[in-house]
C-alpha cells in the first residue's frame, strides 16, 4: 500500500548514521563524532532571551503561512546590506529549514518529468526531493581535479530538452568548494538563456576561509525578476548553530516565492512563531555573534588538515569552504578489504568509534566526509582513534 514515490526515496544516510551513533552513546559507548553537520557552539544567549520573551508575550499561536513580516523584511535587508541587492520582504519566505525552503521552490517549478540539474557530489536531499515532485535530477560531476567545481562545458552538456532548473551549493557540503565569482556568472548567464530557474544553496555563506569572497545571486542579479527565476536558500542553523530551530528561508522573485508559499500553507502552515523573534535578534546580531566563530573554524580546518595528512594512504586539499573534509580513502578500503566505503564508515563506528559520514551518502564512492564542526580535542582524538585502529 506503500507509495512507489515513497519507496524509490533513499533513507537519508546521515540520519541513520546519527540514529546508530545516539544508540551506541545511550548505551554508555563514547564516541568520538565528525559526523555532525552542525556547529557545537551554544545558540547566542541574546537570541534565547529573545526568544523566550515572545513566549511569554503570547506569541504561541499560529502565524502568516510565509513567516511574519518582521522577519521577512529582516532577511531581506540581510541580503541587501551584505550583497547590494534589492530584495523586499514580499520576495522572501521563512520556511522549516533550508530543507523546507528549497522543497517548497522547487514544487513551485517541477512538473513530472522535469529534470533537474544537481551537481556531483551533492548534498543528501537534493535528488530525493527532485524525485518526491516527480522530477528527475540529472547529475552533473564536479571532479576532484577541478576543486569539485563544475566546468561550463559539462554544464551546457548536461542541459537538455526537459531540463527545467539546476541546483547549486556554494560554499559545498561535502566537499567545502567555493565557486568563484566567474563561474557563477556564466552558470547563470547559461541558465538564463535556456530559461532555466537556478536556487542556490547558501547555507555555509559565511564559512569561507583564506580571504576568499563568497559570491551570491544576490551580488549578480540584486533585482529580483520573474524573467530570471534564481533564488536563494538559506538557514539560521550554520551561522548561528539554531539547528534545532528548524528555521530557513528562500528569496527570490515574487512570483516563485507566492507560489512556493502557497505549497507551504498546505503542507506545513507555517514555522513556529515565536522563534522567529529569536531569528530577527540574530541577524540583528550576526556580525558580532559571529566574528570570533570563523576564525576558530579555521584553526579547525588547519588542525585537522594536518591530522589527516598524516595518515597513511590520503591524499587532502583544504577546503576554501564549509567545514569539512572529504578525503579519499581508497587505500583504507583496500586495507580493511571492503568493497564500499559505507563499511570503512561502519567499522570506524563499531571498532575505532569515530563518526564519519561515507561518501554514497553524497553520492560518491571512496570518500569519507569528516566534519570539523567540533571541538578540537575531539577532533585530536578522533584521528589518534583512527591511526591506531590502521595501525593494527
Amino acid at each position: 500500500m506503500i507509495s512507489t514515490r515513497v519507496n524509490e526515496i533513499r533513507p537519508s544516510s546521515t540520519m541513520n548514521l546519527i540514529a546508530r551513533a545516539s544508540m551506541l552513546r545511550s548505551e554508555g559507548v563514547d564516541l568520538a563524532d565528525l559526523g555532525a553537520g552542525q556547529p557545537d557552539f551554544k545558540v547566542p544567549p541574546s537570541v534565547i532571551e529573545a526568544t523566550s520573551k515572545s513566549m511569554k508575550d503570547g506569541n504561541t499561536g499560529y502565524g502568516p503561512a510565509g513567516g511574519r513580516q518582521s522577519l521577512r523584511e529582516a532577511v531581506a535587508e540581510r541580503y541587501n546590506r551584505r550583497h547590494g541587492s534589492r530584495y523586499k520582504w514580499q520576495n522572501t519566505l521563512i520556511s522549516a529549514g533550508a530543507k523546507g525552503a528549497l522543497y517548497h521552490v522547487l514544487g513551485a517549478h517541477v512538473n513530472p518529468g522535469d529534470e533537474v540539474v544537481v551537481p556531483l557530489p551533492y548534498f543528501v536531499s537534493y535528488p530525493e526531493q527532485v524525485r518526491l515532485w516527480d522530477g528527475v535530477p540529472r547529475f552533473l560531476e564536479c571532479r576532484e581535479e577541478n576543486g569539485y567545481l563544475h566546468t561550463l562545458d559539462d554544464l551546457k552538456a548536461a542541459i537538455g530538452p526537459k531540463t527545467k532548473g539546476i541546483v547549486l551549493n556554494s560554499p559545498h557540503n561535502p566537499t567545502g568548494a567555493v565557486m568563484t565569482r566567474n563561474l557563477l556568472r556564466d552558470t547563470l548567464e547559461i541558465a538564463g538563456e535556456a530559461g532555466l530557474f537556478v536556487v542556490l544553496d547558501d547555507v555555509y555563506n559565511r564559512f569561507v576561509y583564506d580571504g576568499r569572497v563568497h559570491t551570491c545571486i544576490s551580488d549578480l542579479h540584486p533585482q529580483p525578476s520573474k524573467e530570471r527565476p534564481f533564488y536563494v536558500v538559506g538557514s539560521f542553523g550554520k551561522t548561528f548553530s539554531m539547528t534545532g530551530f528548524r528555521l530557513g528561508f528562500i528569496l527570490g522573485p515574487v512570483e516563485g516565492i507566492a507560489s512556493a508559499l502557497r505549497i507551504q500553507a498546505h503542507s506545513i502552515t507555517s514555522v513556529v512563531t515565536f522563534i522567529q523573534d529569536g531569528a530577527v535578534e540574530a541577524l540583528a546580531r550576526e556580525d558580532a555573534i559571529f566574528e570570533t566563530h570563523l576564525t576558530r573554524f579555521a584553526l579547525r580546518r588547519d588542525l585537522m588538515h594536518g591530522l589527516l595528512s598524516e595518515l597513511p594512504g590520503v591524499e587532502v586539499k583544504k577546503a576554501p569552504g564549509a567545514f569539512f573534509a572529504f578525503p579519499d580513502v581508497s587505500a583504507w578500503m583496500e586495507k580493511l578489504k571492503v568493497d564500499s566505503v559505507d563499511d570503512v564508515a561502519r567499522i570506524l563506528l563499531e571498532e575505532a568509534r569515530v563518526v564519519a559520514v561515507p561518501g554514497t551518502a553524497f553520492g560518491v564512492e571512496n570518500h569519507l566526509r569528516f566534519s570539523y564542526a567540533a571541538s578540537e580535542e575531539t577532533i585530536k582524538e578522533a584521528f589518534r582513534r583512527i591511526r591506531e585502529f590502521l595501525a593494527h
